[in-house]
């Protein structure tokens, strides 16, 4: 039993590292004029995506004139370098992007000191004799979450980082029953289906103490998990084949989910038996971890794997506004946001873009009423105009040119009072009659039984006048009393949740969420608010 129990522990597959290097004889091209600079050079990425690629020049490989004049050092403009090209002996490394350069050199002639240190914008590293690539890994930053996921299928794939060991059949059935609980300690992952299979995600072998550091405080920024997924047929030669089809919008549903953002420092492509093929480096966000509202509970609800399968057959995945509204919604949801501007600055921005992409930036204030109540509406408005300019012909208004011009101005806007409006708050009433989100008739009816101290009767003004603070005074004067610093937060915390809902329902999400407003944590279907819902569970009072 005691050997049964020892090869039943899960062992780590080191196969995943954080820090790379790229070391040999290196060729950096150049234009103006055309030559190439060759030197040994080391390039190394940190798990932050942080690069650092040095060349120690000989100019001997220069055909004329000095390294100095070459480079144009001195100048004005130096000579730029199209692209550098590492050949190592386990493979080549070369830039796929811009090229940016700088130098360093020791005093006196001698050129045997001087390096070049560059910065590429993106690059490649393909491994040498490879094999075709099957499966595509994305190490992910800042990603905390439970790992709850138990699959089978997935317990031996070459891309694991704790493989399930096998427990012999040829034994006991209680010794089997503990064995096999032993084996599955590390089998904690989450699960997505894409077309091409299924991926997971799995947390690295030291994540505890990665998480330790990031809560803490001591990590700003740091690798956390891996999440992997198949090529299927899809092109990947480049970082411009992958961006036709890869996913990496997941990166922003992750922090979603969490209520942090996640990066990653590159991506790799890896053959059916987990061996390196392919790295591609390219910047793909190294945020700083900042606590905000997390909106799936994945040890409850095991929602992020649902999120995900169900996201990339959604028709606005891998849409502009999709990307934009999550990365505002995110961001509007941090805790630690030191300014309620910011976050309040976020949200209305990821609902603006929201509006107008469903064509809910102007309102037509005369929509909803009959032909007659439109004529009387008109007559108002043309009775209160003619009224004005009969008073800007008085005496003493006639002779004061400034004044006349201001009556006129006012005329214009009464007569344009009711054409097409852009207002806030209404534009996102809009938006919640579209996604069948009763809040605000909930809201408006709560403040006409329980009148505002601003005298604000409708929850599209209140929207509005806290949007003007932010876009137009730049700030809340909480300190002159302008502003109520809890009513401001509990707006926030209500519009953080329903971009919230509105986002998974737009992504098919069916699987519960935790809602940003009320006081304790609980999982909620996502149309748990109705038109009988409590002002309380909203968050107001």
């Amino acid at each position: 039993m005691n050997e049964l129990l020892v090869a039943a522990q899960p062992v780590a597959n080191n196969w995943f590292n954080p820090n790379i290097e790229y070391d040999g004889t290196a060729e950096a091209e150049f234009v103006d004029p055309p030559g190439v600079i060759k030197g040994r050079t080391l390039a190394t990425y940190n798990e932050h995506g942080e690069q650092e690629i040095v060349m120690g020049v000989n100019a001997k490989h220069l055909r004329d004139g000095t390294i100095f004049d070459f480079l144009k050092v001195g100048g004005l403009t130096n000579n730029p370098c199209k692209q550098l090209i590492i050949r190592t002996r386990q493979g080549m490394f070369y830039s796929t992007g811009n090229v940016i350069y700088s130098y360093s050199f020791s005093l006196g002639n001698d050129t045997s000191g001087f390096r070049i240190t560059f910065h590429v914008m993106e690059a490649l590293f393909e491994k040498s004799g490879a094999q075709l690539p099957r499966y595509w890994v994305l190490p992910l930053s800042n990603f905390l979450s439970d790992f709850t996921d138990q699959y089978k299928e997935l317990g031996r794939h070459a891309l694991r980082l704790y493989p399930t060991p096998k427990v012999p059949r040829k034994t006991s059935r209680a010794d089997r029953k503990v064995a096999t609980y032993i084996a599955n300690q590390k089998n904690r992952l989450i699960v997505f289906e894409t077309e091409q299979g299924l991926g997971f995600i799995e947390p690295l072998i030291d994540y505890k103490d990665r998480e330790n550091n990031l809560r803490s405080g001591r990590e700003r920024n740091a690798l956390t998990a891996i999440m992997v997924g198949e090529l299927g047929n899809h092109p990947c030669n480049n970082y411009t084949d992958l961006q036709t089809w890869f996913p990496i919008d997941f990166i922003h549903l992750l922090g979603l989910a969490t209520g942090s953002e996640v990066g990653a420092p590159w991506i790799e492509l890896r053959d059916a038996k987990g061996k390196l093929v392919k790295r591609i480096h390219v910047n793909l966000g190294n945020p700083t971890f900042i606590k905000g509202h997390r909106s799936i509970d994945e040890e409850a609800a095991k929602g992020i794997g649902r999120l995900l399968t169900q996201a990339v057959v959604s028709s606005y995945w891998r849409t502009s506004v999709l990307r934009v509204v999550l990365r505002h919604t995110i961001r509007g949801g941090f805790y630690e946001q030191t300014l309620l501007e910011d976050r309040f600055g976020y949200l209305c921005r990821g609902l603006e873009t929201l509006c107008k992409h469903f064509g809910l930036s102007k309102q037509q204030l005369t929509d909803g009423f009959n032909d007659k109540q439109k004529i009387i509406i008109k007559g108002i408005v043309d009775k209160a105009n003619k009224a004005l300019m009969r008073f800007s012909q008085e005496p003493e208004i006639a002779i004061d040119i400034d004044k006349v011009r201001k009556i006129e101005k006012i005329s214009d806007r009464i007569k344009d009072s009711t054409s097409k409006s852009k207002d806030f708050g209404l534009a996102v009433c809009d938006l919640l009659t579209r996604f069948s989100l009763p809040d605000a008739n909930i809201i408006d009816a709560h403040y006409k039984a329980h009148p505002r101290p601003d005298k604000r009767k409708s929850w599209h003004q209140v929207l509005s006048y806290y949007r003007g603070a932010v876009f137009h005074e730049g700030y809340f004067d909480i300190q002159g009393n302008q502003y109520n610093r809890q009513d401001i937060l509990v707006i926030i915390s209500h519009l953080h949740d329903i971009l919230v809902r509105i986002l998974l329902q737009m992504l098919n999400y069916s699987a519960s969420y935790i809602p940003t407003v009320g006081s304790y944590v609980v999982n909620m279907p996502i149309d748990w608010v109705n038109p009988n819902t409590p002002i309380e569970k909203l968050g107001y009072e």
